[in-house]
């Protein structure tokens, strides 16, 4: 990793330079000079193989002096940053400290340079390790290729060799009498125990079958790989896990007799070392050759807990936020980081836990043995320390640490100084902060970049978070700030703010100034902010900022999108009140400015939704105070809009208003009423491939019937209804060809489901709540006739 520690510290020397030389005023030179020196010694890391001592340890001297480095200029900066922050009063008392300040630093830089230079006169030992320019340029050309051939979709994982087991198991489970039994299932690490049974090496015929569909994926393969492909599964002895990753790593190889002889070589060479470890040797030597860009994103899986199921959106924005992911052209960094993860899983590092209804990975984790890999690795290369409760008394100096351990019982019993610490990752229990705490935690990091604190609470965000001026990543369980206190534009790094998922109605207060976070790429928060104080005057534009999870339309809000302040925005939730001055209308003709928006959530907030007579709600018009067309209009020119989720539609779906042609995931939350035309609406979205219809609060609505006609959603694989009051459902034979999956949850007026799906040959899954004995009679046939998987609750 001591390349991406010099990347990181060059590319944070390069934006203080370009952006933030008031910070600099002094010793900008000395800077601009250290930049040169460190582009020197990154320039050999990326020529260099460092396999032998002596060549990782000249590697391990650079990785401390970059570090060294990284600290001097950070604690620099955020002495300046502060010493800027005070009144002139306060500046002319503290310039002595100051003056102080900029010597020391510029003598420390001094010495960094002289240490990198005593590094590069010994010039003939990095040359006797560097490799050849035509290996980093097929080094490049991969690389290139596989950001090119990344799939967004996940295949089904191969199972090979374990159909006779898998029979045994279901046998053992659903026969015999009325005792509870238990199945136990043994055997070494990799076998693919987590499914329970002792389970057995795979022969070499299910080996080499397994290795083939890794490798060739269902296509024809050289037939003079064979023999070298079969010694290099033998070399597996029928391990799954080996085979699997080591066919990962080939994979991505080019499939050359010369290629494939290297590995044979490298293989053969780790088994005279130590025969016995054929797993660890596998995963040693998969890691050992993964490109360099993915070795700190694999070993930062060090940090989670064992078997923990990894979300993979907070994963990738911890990747760019630790400078783990590397400029490509003009490509998004979270794109690029997506292309990282799915790499890794191409080569088995990573596993897939859970798939999008939209195909992509949820949540993923990572295989014991492969933990303890990075585990050993990271400990190695001094990047991450995991702290528990057997280690917390061990005292360290980490950069960056994880906590598994409750945090009270860290925070009264650890010894680690952490002012070198870059990222604090907590997984411990539920626990809320207390003053002093709270004080602590915000006080020792100073220059910390990824603070993520699990599940610890804060009732409020102190004010000198402002102070963290280094800080990119920031996650706070929020259940009880209703206020973000304006220190928070002082985060002039910060990329993103996760406080929750949007699941409450009452607002947040966010300073309206936020336009001065230029880093800002994501901000989620677990209610609508609600700009707040006086908008300056400034035209500052928003560039980086993807993703607002929740925000409340008002004049505000619709003025900094109508002026063009957030050109690039991605993601938008929006809560719509009709209790405000300005006509509703007005603000969400404010919308069509946001001409990159795919992901749109839009919480209609009804005037009375407590009165007690409910029969009073069921009409937008009525209960928001504007007309289901004026929604509908506002959104007809965002034609990148490919998301749309509504909740509290009403009456909406009856409207002949078409929704935007792109639209390919489609959600209505609160539906009171479906007609015919608004049917043939959604039916003629010819690019919607997800459907979710759900009922409204009450539940007391008149039934309806729901008329699929011919030709209706052409590409619509997922549908799902749930709590609606539909009372009968007709599909034409043409409507619905490429459905794949049918969710039907409390639809407890629905008697029974159309004939016509039993002629859906794309129907793989029928999910059906407390379904009546007509749908139980097809969902049979359905089962036995179409072999569609059947899930009833």
């Amino acid at each position: 990793m001591a390349d991406s520690v010099v990347s990181f510290v060059l590319e944070h020397l390069s934006q203080l330079v370009a952006q933030e030389a008031s910070l600099l005023c002094g010793v900008e030179d000395r800077i601009k000079s250290l930049h040169i020196e460190l582009e020197m010694i990154n320039a050999f890391l990326k020529t260099s193989n460092s396999k032998t001592e002596m060549e990782q340890k000249v590697v391990n001297q650079i990785r401390d002096v970059a570090h060294v480095a990284e600290d001097v200029i950070d604690t620099f900066v955020s002495k300046v940053a502060m010493h800027q922050r005070r009144s002139m009063v306060g500046r002319m008392l503290h310039g002595v400290d100051h003056s102080r300040l900029l010597r020391n630093v510029a003598q420390k830089v001094d010495k960094i340079k002289n240490t990198i230079n005593q590094i590069c006169e010994n010039k003939t030992k990095y040359n006797d390790f560097q490799e050849s320019d035509q290996t980093i340029r097929e080094e490049e050309k991969e690389r290139a290729l596989s950001l090119h051939k990344r799939r967004r979709k996940v295949e089904e994982e191969d199972v090979v060799g374990f159909v006779h087991d898998s029979k045994v198991i279901i046998k053992r489970l659903v026969q015999g009498g009325s005792r509870r039994n238990v199945v136990s299932i043994i055997g070494m690490g990799g076998l693919g125990k987590t499914p329970p049974y002792c389970l057995r090496f795979l022969s070499e015929e299910e080996s080499w079958e397994l290795f083939c569909k890794k490798v060739f994926k269902g296509e024809e393969y050289p037939f003079e790989l064979e023999p070298l492909g079969k010694q290099i599964v033998q070399s597996c002895r029928g391990l799954p896990l080996s085979i699997v990753v080591l066919a990962g790593l080939l994979a991505n190889k080019e499939k050359s007799y010369r290629e494939w002889s290297k590995v044979v070589g490298h293989v053969n060479w780790y088994l005279t070392q130590d025969e016995t470890q054929v797993k660890d040797i596998v995963l040693k030597l998969s890691y050992d050759n993964l490109p360099r860009r993915l070795k700190p994103c694999f070993l930062y899986l060090s940090i989670f807990p064992e078997d923990f199921e990894i979300p993979v959106r907070p994963l990738l924005e911890r990747w760019v936020a630790e400078g783990f992911i590397q400029e490509t052209g003009s490509r998004d960094l979270d794109d690029v980081a997506e292309d990282y993860l799915y790499e890794l899983i191409d080569r088995s590092l990573i596993q897939v836990a859970r798939v999008k209804t939209s195909g992509g990975v949820k949540t993923c984790r990572i295989h014991d043995l492969l933990r303890d890999l990075c585990i050993s690795e990271s400990k190695e290369d001094k990047g991450f320390e995991v702290c528990t409760d057997n280690n917390i008394l061990i005292s360290t100096k980490p950069r960056r640490l994880s906590i598994h351990c409750s945090m009270d019982h860290y925070i009264s019993s650890s010894n680690n100084d952490h002012s070198c610490v870059r990222s604090l990752v907590c997984f411990g229990s539920f626990h809320y902060f207390t003053p002093r705490e709270r004080k602590w935690l915000f006080k020792g990091f100073t220059l910390v970049r990824v603070f993520d604190l699990g599940m610890n609470c804060c009732r409020s965000i102190p004010s000198n978070l402002g102070d963290l001026i280094h800080l990119r990543y920031l996650r706070i369980d929020s259940k009880f700030v209703r206020i973000i206190p304006a220190s928070i534009l002082n985060l002039r790094n910060l990329q993103t703010l996760d406080l929750g998922n949007w699941i409450l109605r009452i607002p947040i207060s966010f300073p309206c100034e936020m336009w001065k976070l230029k880093h800002l790429r994501h901000l989620y928060t677990n209610g609508p902010i609600i700009l707040s104080g006086r908008c300056s005057g400034s035209d500052e534009v928003m560039w980086n900022l993807q993703t607002i999870s929740a925000i409340r339309l008002n004049q505000k809000a619709a003025s900094l999108i109508e002026k063009g302040r957030l050109p690039n925005l991605k993601n938008l939730g929006l809560q719509i009140s009709s209790n405000h001055k300005v006509k509703l209308s007005k603000l969400l003709q404010s919308l069509q400015q946001l001409g990159h928006l795919s992901k749109l959530k839009i919480s209609l907030q009804a005037k009375d939704l407590t009165s007690s007579d409910p029969s009073q709600h069921g009409s937008m018009e009525r209960d928001t105070g504007f007309k289901p067309q004026e929604l509908l209009q506002s959104l007809k020119l965002l034609s990148q809009l490919t998301t749309l989720k509504i909740s509290n539609v009403f009456d909406l779906p009856t409207c002949a208003v078409a929704f935007p042609p792109n639209i390919t995931k489609l959600t209505l939350i609160g539906i009171t009423y479906m007609n015919d035309d608004g049917m043939h609406v959604l039916g003629n979205l010819t690019k919607l491939r997800i459907l979710k219809l759900s009922g409204g609060v009450f539940g007391f609505w008149d039934s309806f019937d729901l008329n699929c006609d011919a030709g209706m959603f052409p590409q619509l694989q997922l549908f799902q209804m749930r709590k609606l009051e539909v009372r009968n459902w007709r599909l034409s034979n043409d409507a619905m060809p490429c459905l794949q999956s049918l969710v039907i949850d409390e639809c407890d007026s629905l008697y029974d489901l159309p004939i016509e799906l039993c002629s859906l040959t794309a129907l793989r899954k029928v999910k059906v709540t407390r379904p009546s004995e007509a749908m139980t009679r097809l969902l049979r046939n359905l089962e036995h006739n179409n072999g569609t998987e059947i899930v009833i609750h």
